[in-house]
């Protein structure tokens, strides 16, 4: 895992405290998080010009679904993994990437997922999220993010609009002050989870 600032919080850690994943095998869910990181860097080398082969096993259909939109789109990187920084709410997040499309002069923050289904209650929030990370490191403008869906078979992927809005960011606010009211309780769970697990 990427190594962050020290002190700060993950918006997927703010996010992550309604866990849906809790019940799921943690060797399911440790081969899925390895099978998401191949997909972006396959993504992120993509758009520096570096050749990516994925087996089915390391990601492969979801990167050739990727490759079907990527050509269907024309897009333009503008920026490609970049991890952000709040310096006073003390957050960070890791942008997949923005996109220029060139039927438009808009740039569009865009988020790749290899979720086997949309998240369309946490999905909003992190792109609100994204987008005042944006905001709060001077790069204004972009209120529009698309989360794209890729396909497990390879196909082209489904797309997910999100508008940044009041309610979005007021709901953002809303799951910082519980995440930060909670955090004591969820370090003590997770040192018992650990504990347990030796």
């Amino acid at each position: 895992m990427e190594d962050i600032k020290d002190g700060y919080t993950r918006v997927s850690a703010i996010i992550s405290q309604w866990d849906k994943m809790s019940n799921i095998d943690p060797m399911v869910l440790e081969r899925k998080t390895a099978l998401g990181t191949n997909v972006h860097k396959a993504i992120s080398d993509h758009y520096n010009g570096i050749p990516s082969v994925l087996t089915d096993e390391e990601g492969g259909k979801y990167f050739s679904s990727f490759l079907i939109w990527n050509e269907a789109n024309k897009p333009v990187p503008v920026r490609i993994e970049e991890r952000l920084y709040d310096d006073d709410l003390m957050i960070t997040g890791c942008l997949d990437a923005i996109l220029k499309f060139p039927d438009s002069d808009e740039i569009i923050l865009i988020d790749w997922k290899t979720s086997y289904n949309a998240d369309k209650l946490n999905w909003p929030l992190q792109a609100s999220f994204y987008l005042s990370l944006l905001a709060k490191n001077g790069i204004h403008g972009l209120t529009k993010a698309r989360f794209i869906k890729l396909d497990k078979l390879g196909d082209m992927p489904k797309e997910f609009e999100f508008i940044q809005s009041e309610y979005l960011l007021q709901t953002c606010r809303a799951a910082y002050i519980t995440y930060m009211y909670q955090l004591p309780w969820l370090e003590k769970r997770k040192t018992s989870i650990e504990e347990y697990m030796e």
